[in-house]
Parts: C-alpha cells; structure tokens; sequence
C-alpha cells in the first residue's frame, strides 16, 4: 500500500448557480495532482495571487500594494482564457508541487442567467461561457485523469479531496449517471471540511478561506475554481502529517476512520493564532490597526476608540449573524496586528479610509475604491462627465443612482414627457425596474398629485434648466426637512415605548434605493399616492446629494478644531485641510483663536477639480465625525468648531441649522 504522505490524490472543485445538479447549471471545475510529501516552498516567504490559469509567486517577498491594487478589468482578462493547463516555471510557487491545475469554464447551448450573488463572488458573467467547452467534454477529461491515477497506483478507486464534498458530489455523482452509467464510479472522495473538524474542533470557522488562511496560505477573493483547488491542495498537505502522527497511514485506513461515528465536542475553547498577551498589551488608546497573515498578506484594516478593546472584540466567538461570521473568520487567519495610535477618533476614521483604498484588504468591503469614480452632471441631470466643466458644473457624485432619476423628473417638469411617451424610457428615466413598473395610468394620476402637493414650488410658466434646477433643490431641501421631522417624531416614539418596556432600541437609516424608501418589502402595490411618494423620494434623495456634494467642497478648504476624548484640559485639537487632505495638525492652547484655512479663497470649480473617490469619501466622513462629535458637543463641551473662510464659522447652534441641511 501507498503511504499517505507518498500518494497521488486528485484535488478538486466545482462552481454552480446552486447546489442542485438536477436544477442547476455548473459553471467550472477544475483539479489538480498533489502529493504531501513533495517539497514546497515556505508560503511564508511569498504570496500567491491566482486567476484562472496563470500562477504569479516567487520565494521572495513582494509589494503587497501592487498585488492589492490589480485593476479588476486586468485580472477578468486574464481570467477569460480558459480551459488551459498552468504552466510550470522558475519562481512559481507550485512548480515543484503540482504538474498544473486544470480548470475548464462550461458552454451550453441555450442561455440562462447567472444569479447575481453568484457572479458577483465567482466574476463569472453568462458572456464568458461562451469560450468554454461542453459539459461531457469536462468531464470526460476529468475521468481520464482519474482512470489514470487510479492504475498507475494500483488502486480500485481515484483519490479524491474536496474541500466541502456535501457541494460537490451531488454534481459528480450526477454527471457519471448521465455520461458513463454502465462504468464504476471512479472517485474515492475525502472531505477536507470534515477532516478538519475533527483534527481542530478548536477551529471557530472550517471554511475553505478560514483554514487555509490559519496555516498560512492566501486565497483570492474571487471564488474561481483555481483558486479553491489551489487552498485545497495546500490544506491536504497541511493535514496528511497530523493525520500520520494519529497512526493514519495509508488512504484505505483514512476512509475508515472517517466512516467511523464523530461528535462535535461544544465545549473546546477556540483556537487564535494572536495570543490574547499580545492583544492585551495593545494601547487603549484611538488608532488604526492592521491585520494580516502568516504570510504577511494584509487582511483588514479598521478604526477604533480604543485599539486594546476594538482588537479584542473580533476573538470574542459568541457573536451571531453572518457579519460575526466573517468577523471570526478573518481572526483565525490573524497572524499579526499592527496599530498606529492617532490623536483623536477622528483622524483614525480618516486614516482607516485611505488606508483601505490605498491596500484594498480583502476583508474591508464599505471603503474600497473598487470600481467607483467621481463625476460630474449637467443642470437639467441628462448628461454626465467624469471631468468638470461649465457644461458639468452639478458635483462631485460617487453614487450616481441618487442623481439619475432626477433626469426623469426634470423630463416631466419641463414638458417633455407625459402619457403618451414610451413608458420604457420613462421607467429608465426614473429608475424603476420594468419588472416593478407601476400602471401608466396610475403613475400619471400620481404625477398629478405630486404637482398639486407642491404647486407653489413647481408652477413654472416658462422652464429653463436653471429655473427647473433651483426649484428642484428648494423642493428637495424642503422634503428632507420634512423626513427629518417625521424621523424625529418615530425615534421619540420608539424611545418611550422602549421605556415602557416595548419595542428596541435599534436606530432607523435611511434607505440607499429610492423605491425601498417608499415602500414595505411585503404587501406593497402603486397606488397614484404611492407613485407620488416615489418622485417626492427622487427629489429629495438627488437634492441632497447635490447639497452634500457642495458641502464637501466647502470643507475641503477648512480648519477643524474640537476637544477630542483624549485631550487633557481645555486644549482643542486643530486640523486644517487643502484640496481635501490634512496639511496641519497641531494642539490649540486655550483662547487661541482658529486659524484661517490656507486656500479659503479658492474658486468653487478649482475645488471640484480636486475631487476623487479618497477625497470625496475623506469628507464624508469627516461630516460624519463632526456630526457625531456636535450631537455630543453641548453635553462633553467638546467645542467643535470648523471655520470656511475669515468670516464663516460653523459652531454652537449653527450645526443644528447645518445638518438639518445635509
């Protein structure tokens, strides 16, 4: 008999739109060879960043920035050659492991859609199929591989490792019914999922990502089958070791240890590759930490009050919900933590933002730059441009959503639709769904009580795109006054009843799509009222986006200075921004007056022109820091003050009438 550690074993892994094979379409499968007992070079002294047939790796230690910061059209170009087997070379890490993994994209006949959640984790979208091949041509592949390994070891059956087989081997059980009945079926499959429980019941996660990450290795975050075969494989590696030091020897002797009974202990204290002493000797102080791998990849960037606690908080396993999931997954794979202490909660929130951007780690999703990009739109919101210009004067926006509609509503406003348009430009205009489109009938009859309930502000005898414009920002500007009240109203309900013993105490939010502004997510039909609201919510939503948009063009050219948390005595903590950025920081002794930003008089479109995703959302969360820091300001007599210009000063009851601005 084979040793195990000397044994050919057949990795591999499938991408479907869902777990059922009878119902659902695969997508990918790919496999490779790998044997335990080969050299490898130490993932420690490198990183692997895999696509679909190319491996990039050496022995030496790489920029982690460049890998980080691949553009996405780049890597989707590499990814669409497919059905190639990775060539083997100097300084790739698997060169002396694996004779290559081979990964096959499949291509069918009809067209179907790929579920979003699906694509949106994998990259694959349904033009990519296109280059693929048949299914029975896969999988024929597949079997001759297996064929092989099986005679060439002498063995009645091909080893197998998957990482969760419960997905896999409906599929491959499936595919050997419909192509090779009449033949035995080939595959001995291990799971490495199950391994692993029981090898480390300490282990709070068993995902493939998890455990990989624990033992060192970096898995990409699109879930391509080269990548999950590649983590596979270094797991399996991982694991044969401690499977021989438990008496496991060869794989028939696997198989029936893994048959026999197993109970999960519940009591096992999980397993932290940060010791709590290192955890604990952290400042308990505001900052920035980093996490990252054994391998020195980066896995998370965050801020905090205190770093001591914050750090802490992501080893504690009793959280529940999928966020504590990710959460405790990315602690397991934590090798390291670095902080960078910061003199306020506000500079830390600022430096966590472009730190994110500037290493993208693949555990921060809310702050990567990804795909977004600051623009700019025309008056009447019917064009768009990535540069301002006179003609594109309405900006800088990074969520053009908000914005779009507002080109529809102006259509209606200036007479330029009505009943008799293409209902389908119309719904585009506004960005409703075809599938959610309300009646014609019913969405005029509601445009006819929108302009009844704001006639004073909409009679516009003659319209132009300036008039359109003002009376659109003023009616915006007066409805998000009054959802702020209607807001107030529910909060100071919620809270009694919370006193009285009902209800929570969870906050509202507002909601980021219009048409969910407006409606329940069961039970809800247009009405003309509700085709109402929908353009009151289109209004209000895009007039404040333009007003945060000029707000943020103001503080781009200002001095902060406030009481921080950590300050002692009445010395406020003084920041001064140009285009955006922190150019001064310094401590304000008390009495001294606050300085005059350097650049107060530069124009409004030379403040525009200065604008990019880092510095649009640099002010947006410095409004939200100043938002929090004035809602405490009278109670912590934090003092927060921001100067514009020589003569204009936000401070005291001025932040009341500002925020219920923006």
């Amino acid at each position: 008999m084979i040793p195990l550690n000397e044994l050919d074993v057949l990795v591999l892994d499938c991408q479907a739109t869902g777990p059922n094979p009878r119902s659902s379409r695969l997508l990918e499968i790919g496999w490779t060879t790998v044997r335990a007992s080969s050299n490898f070079t130490a993932i420690t002294d490198g990183h692997l960043f895999v696509n679909h047939h190319e491996w990039t790796g050496s022995g030496e230690s790489q920029n982690l920035d460049k890998i980080h910061n691949q553009k996405l059209s780049e890597n989707n170009q590499k990814l669409s050659k497919n059905n190639q087997k990775l060539l083997e070379g100097p300084g790739h890490l698997f060169s002396k492991r694996f004779p290559g993994i081979e990964t096959y994209i499949i291509r069918y006949a009809d067209v179907f859609e790929i579920p979003r959640r699906v694509s949106r984790i994998t990259g694959l979208k349904v033009e990519d199929l296109a280059g693929g091949v048949p299914l029975e041509q896969a999988w024929k592949k597949l079997v001759e591989v297996a064929h092989e390994l099986k005679t060439r070891q002498g063995l009645g059956c091909c080893p197998a490792a998957v990482h969760f087989s419960q997905f896999e081997n409906p599929f491959l059980r499936y595919f050997h019914q419909q192509f090779i009945p009449d033949e035995p079926y080939p595959f001995e499959t291990i799971c490495t999922y199950r391994l692993v429980k029981r090898l480390f019941p300490q282990f709070p996660r068993k995902t493939l990502r998890a455990v990989a990450g624990h033992f060192g290795w970096s898995v990409h975050e699109l879930r391509r089958v080269s990548h999950h075969v590649a983590a596979a494989a270094f797991i399996w590696s991982r694991l044969v070791p401690l499977l021989q030091e438990q008496g496991i020897q060869t794989f028939s002797q696997l198989v029936e240890w893994m048959n026999k009974p197993f109970s999960v202990k519940r009591d096992v204290s999980f397993q932290f590759l940060i010791p709590s002493q290192v955890r604990n000797k952290l400042p308990d102080k505001p900052g920035v930490y980093r996490m990252s791998r054994a391998n020195g990849e980066l896995l998370y960037i965050g801020k905090a009050t205190s770093l001591r606690k914050r750090v802490n908080t992501y080893f504690h396993h009793k959280k529940r919900g999928s966020f504590a999931r990710q959460s405790i997954e990315m602690a397991m794979q934590a090798a390291n933590v670095e902080v960078v202490e910061t003199a306020s909660v506000l500079e830390a929130a600022l430096l966590e933002s472009d730190e994110i951007k500037r290493c993208a780690p693949p555990y921060n999703v809310a702050l990567k730059q990804k795909e977004r990009r600051v623009v700019f739109f025309s008056r009447d919101f019917q064009q768009v441009s990535t540069l301002r210009s006179d003609s594109f004067p309405i900006g800088p926006i990074v969520s053009p959503s908000s914005i779009l509609p507002l080109a529809g509503v102006n259509s209606i406003l200036n007479g330029e639709w009505d009943e008799k348009t293409d209902q389908e430009e119309v719904w585009a205009g506004l960005g409703i769904m075809p599938d959610y489109a309300p009646d014609t009938a019913c969405f005029w009859e509601g445009v006819r009580i929108f302009f009844q309930q704001h006639a004073s502000l909409l009679n516009i005898s003659k319209p132009t795109p300036d008039r359109v414009f003002q009376q659109l920002m003023v009616l915006g500007k007066e409805l998000h006054a009054r959802k702020r009240e209607e807001e107030l109203a529910v909060k100071i309900k919620k809270e009694k009843s919370i006193e009285e013993g009902e209800g929570d105490s969870e906050g509202d939010h507002e909601k980021e799509n219009v048409l969910e502004d407006i409606r329940d997510k069961e039970g809800w039909v247009w009405t003309p009222e509700s085709a109402a609201r929908y353009l009151e919510a289109v209004v209000r939503h895009g007039a404040r986006a333009v007003r945060l948009a000029r707000w943020f063009c103001l503080l781009s050219e200002s001095s902060i200075a406030w009481i921080t948390g950590v300050s002692t005595g009445s010395r406020r903590r003084l920041l001064i921004f140009q285009s955006g950025q922190i150019v001064h920081r310094d401590f304000l002794e008390p009495g001294q007056e606050l300085p005059i930003p350097y650049s107060f008089d530069r124009t409004f479109p030379f403040r525009q022109k200065n604008f990019d995703v880092v510095t649009f959302d640099r002010m947006r969360i410095l409004t939200t820091e100043l938002r929090r820091l004035a809602g405490i300001s009278d109670e912590a007599g934090r003092r927060v003050c921001v100067r514009l210009s020589p003569r204009d000063i936000v401070e005291g009851k001025k932040w009341q009438v500002l925020f219920s601005w923006i």
